[in-house]
């Protein structure tokens, strides 16, 4: 949405700038316009009176010349006519409306126009026409013309170009509001959503954003890398569970292994009591026993059964495949019960396993039991075939 907003705003700025461009280019061609036409019609009343205004002045001077303008005034009704002196001071009634200043420079013979802004605020368009009488005097007829049409003219201009901008203004908020949020920002929003969802490794829900802009081509190309990325994912997992699987088969050929090696020595270890145990039966068989010492006889033939029972759990235990389990163990119960697995095999080599741990140490690992096993068994068998 706030892409959207930059947008419009972008398009707004711009498009302001242009009609504000366009509204003071307008003015000013109307108002050249307006010129252009006041001087004209000023220079065709020059060019009509001109050989008049000479005539009286010769036939009948100052006075004669003043009452020809006044004439002429009260004939035109659009346009004020006046006679003027170019050098009048500021109390003479013929002084110009255009400052003496303005009017220093102007040449003889020639029609200068000139926008003049009265005391009151009035917009005045004066032309002036210089003569030279031959008294000595510079004097000039002067025509003025109100400005009024054509500063109504730009007011309404200027009001017709704020009322576009506003109007404009009013266009870009509802296009951000429907279209804008619609075309781009629903979009955006879903394109946005769909990004979190990869982060978060969500690549199986598609993004879907209708039509053929470059919004939905960006949304096909995130669904396609989503399809890819999910299959590279899957290929991965399995690679990694074909993988884990093979080192699980590898480590169960080892601890095959050792069953294997120590298969020897717990036949001797299970040869000790089977042996007890044939000798008390036959005993108890040959019934010269007392009562007393085939109860006796019993419990031994208990005891080692129960030992050979223990010897064989262990093997079983050790030997058997498991998939790994990680839960808290105590470590020094495995390396006891990995000790006492080994036991016949140490026996068998002559060798001598010192384990040396703190009696009231109970450590607690997390762990799976049975690799850690692995782990130490391999250590022992490896240090006796050293």
């Amino acid at each position: 949405m706030k892409l959207t907003l930059k947008i419009i705003l972008l398009f707004l700025v711009v498009s302001c700038g242009l009609i504000g461009v366009s509204g003071y280019l307008s003015v000013q061609r109307e108002i050249a316009f307006f010129e252009e036409e006041m001087t004209a019609r000023h220079g065709r009343l020059v060019a009509a009176v001109e050989p008049m205004l000479l005539d009286a002045w010769r036939s009948a001077g100052p006075g004669g010349l003043l009452r020809f303008v006044a004439n002429i005034e009260g004939d035109e009704r659009q346009v004020r006519i006046r006679w003027v002196w170019l050098d009048a001071s500021t109390d003479d009634v013929a002084i110009p409306v255009a400052s003496q200043a303005a009017l220093a420079k102007i040449p003889l013979g020639q029609l200068s126009s000139i926008a003049v802004r009265t005391a009151d605020g009035a917009g005045l368009y004066c032309s002036y026409f210089p003569f030279e009488l031959g008294d000595g005097r510079r004097g000039a007829l002067e025509m003025a013309e109100s400005l009024a049409r054509r500063d109504q003219y730009t007011r309404i201009t200027i009001q017709r170009t704020a009322a576009l901008l506003v109007a404009m203004l009013l266009a870009a908020l509802l296009l951000v509001a429907i279209f804008g949020l619609r075309l781009i920002g629903q979009p955006l929003q879903a394109l946005l959503l769909k990004t979190q969802q990869i982060a978060e490794g969500d690549l199986r829900t598609p993004v879907l954003v209708p039509g053929s802009d470059e919004l939905a081509t960006l949304a096909t190309a995130l669904n396609n890398m989503s399809e890819k990325l999910d299959s590279s994912q899957k290929a991965i997992l399995k690679e990694s569970s074909q993988r884990i699987e093979a080192m699980e088969q590898l480590r169960h050929g080892d601890r095959l292994r050792t069953v294997g090696r120590l298969a020897s020595g717990l036949a001797h270890e299970l040869g000790t009591p089977l042996n007890v145990v044939s000798g008390r039966a036959g005993l108890i068989l040959g019934g010269k026993l007392s009562g007393e010492d085939v109860l006796q006889s019993a419990q031994t033939i208990k005891s080692e059964a129960t030992r050979m029972a223990t010897i064989v759990q262990q093997l079983l235990n050790f030997a058997r495949r498991s998939p790994p389990n990680r839960i808290p163990c105590h470590l020094n119960t495995v390396i006891n019960q990995t000790v006492s697995l080994m036991e016949s095999m140490v026996r068998k080599k002559d060798a001598v396993v010192q384990v040396e741990m703190q009696s009231n140490a109970d450590v607690t690992v997390r762990a799976d039991a049975a690799q850690l096993q692995q782990v130490l068994s391999n250590l022992l068998m490896n240090s006796m075939l050293a």
